[in-house]
């Protein structure tokens, strides 16, 4: 979704919520808004294997394209209007960069990066999902939302088609505030999905990791505009979990567990952004 789009979606949220006098409860059927865009990230890929698997067939990266290819049929299937987007679509070695410029060339409006977990203790199993943390981990007086606000300055810039991107980075009130209603419904959104990918995935024969959802300030999240979550399906380096991850059969069901997720996901994201047509109320 565009920025400009989504931006005004929270203004139209919230004159809803201060406005009660008027009448702004009508939708507007033509209203492009929703979920259009969902960039879907097979991680590692080429000369990164990622956790090596039982045999080269079945490294990391070879199951993780397989299980965001199912995911990704599965959304074109249900849900043909929504464009897929994969950061690749072979075994390919997009550098980080490469995937965030994908979801912000194609204006994704959720991201989701498929990984396999890997430990050195052979016992440690489950799934969980990871989101951006609102503190650097390693140092917590860092602000990772203030160094995301910066990189939206730069994107507007674009959408603004300003040569001088130094020109925004002086915000008026009203933009830092937009900004950061931006970007904190990022997050929520981005904790709804890791929460229903983990209720979804987590179930048996799989559990969940720790806590289930986790803040990390990976370079992959922290640069992304709109929601993102990593999934984490399973342990590879788990003799069990490494046996269902192996197999056809339980690549379509995490896919389906994952695609179960989304669905919902979609259902509350879409309720949430319709744009009301503002209607003044008579006298």
């Amino acid at each position: 979704m565009d920025i400009k789009l989504k931006i005004s979606t929270i203004i139209l949220t919230f004159l809803a919520m201060v406005m009660p006098t008027q009448r702004i409860f009508s939708q507007n059927p033509s209203a492009d808004v929703g979920l259009r865009t969902v960039v879907i990230d097979p991680g590692h890929g080429g000369k990164d294997p990622g956790t090596a698997g039982p045999d080269r067939k079945n490294d990391e990266k070879h199951i993780v394209l397989k299980i965001s290819r199912l995911l990704g049929e599965k959304i074109k299937k249900e849900y043909p209007e929504v464009k897929v987007v994969y950061t690749r679509n072979g075994d390919t070695f997009p550098k980080l960069t490469d995937r965030v410029q994908i979801a912000h060339d194609n204006n994704a409006d959720l991201f989701i990066s498929i990984h396999c977990n890997s430990s050195s203790k052979k016992a440690a199993s489950g799934s969980s999902a990871h989101i951006l943390s609102r503190k650097d981990t390693r140092n917590p007086s860092r602000d990772l939302f203030e160094e995301n606000l910066e990189l939206t300055r730069l994107e507007n810039s674009v959408i603004e088609f300003e040569d001088d991107q130094s020109t925004y980075k002086n915000f008026s009130a009203e933009d830092q505030i937009l900004n950061n209603l931006l970007f904190h419904a990022n997050f929520d959104y981005s904790v709804m999905l890791a929460q229903l990918i983990v209720d979804n995935l987590a179930t048996n024969p799989f559990h969940k990791w720790g806590n289930g959802i986790h803040q990390n300030d990976f370079l992959l999240l922290k640069k992304m505009t709109c929601p993102a979550v990593l999934v984490e399906t399973a342990f590879l380096s788990n003799q069990n979990e490494r046996q269902l991850l192996v197999s056809e059969k339980w690549q379509e069901e995490i896919a389906e567990r994952l695609f179960k997720a989304f669905k919902v996901y979609k259902e509350v994201y879409d309720g949430s952004v319709s744009a009301p047509v503002y209607e003044p109320s008579t006298p």
